[in-house]
C-alpha cells in the first residue's frame, strides 16, 4: 500500500508524492502570502470607505429626521423625554399640594418661584 497509481499509469511511492507536495507548497507559499497581504490591504481600504459612507448616511438620516420633525411640528425624542420628566414632576407637586391643608398649600404656592 505504499504505492499509488496516478492517471498516467505510472506507479509512484507515497514518499515521492509527499516530497513533490512539499516542493509545491514551498514554491506556492510566497505567492499565497503575497495574495493574502494584497487582499488584506484592499479589505482594509474597503472597510474604511464603508465606515465613512455609513457615518455620512447616519448624519444624513439625523438631519432628515430633524427637518421632518421641524416641518411637521412634532417633538423629538429628547424633547418628549424632557416633557415627560416635567409632567411627572408637576404631577408629584400637584399630589403634594392636594394632600396638604389649604393654608399650607397657599403658603407653598406663594414661596415657589415661577
Amino acid at each position: 500500500m505504499t504505492e499509488h497509481k496516478n492517471g498516467t499509469g505510472r506507479n509512484r511511492s507515497l514518499a515521492e508524492l509527499q516530497a513533490q507536495l512539499e516542493t509545491l507548497e514551498k514554491k506556492l507559499e510566497p505567492k499565497v502570502s503575497e495574495l493574502l497581504a494584497n487582499g488584506r490591504k484592499r479589505l482594509s481600504g474597503l472597510l474604511d470607505r464603508a465606515e465613512a459612507a455609513g457615518s455620512e448616511a447616519l448624519d444624513s438620516v439625523v438631519r432628515l429626521q430633524s427637518t421632518a420633525v421641524g416641518a411637521l411640528g412634532l417633538a423629538s425624542r429628547n424633547e418628549l423625554e424632557d416633557l415627560t420628566r416635567r409632567v411627572k414632576r408637576l404631577a408629584k407637586q400637584a399630589t403634594r399640594l392636594r394632600a396638604q391643608p389649604p393654608t399650607a398649600a397657599k403658603a407653598e404656592e406663594q414661596t415657589e418661584p415661577r
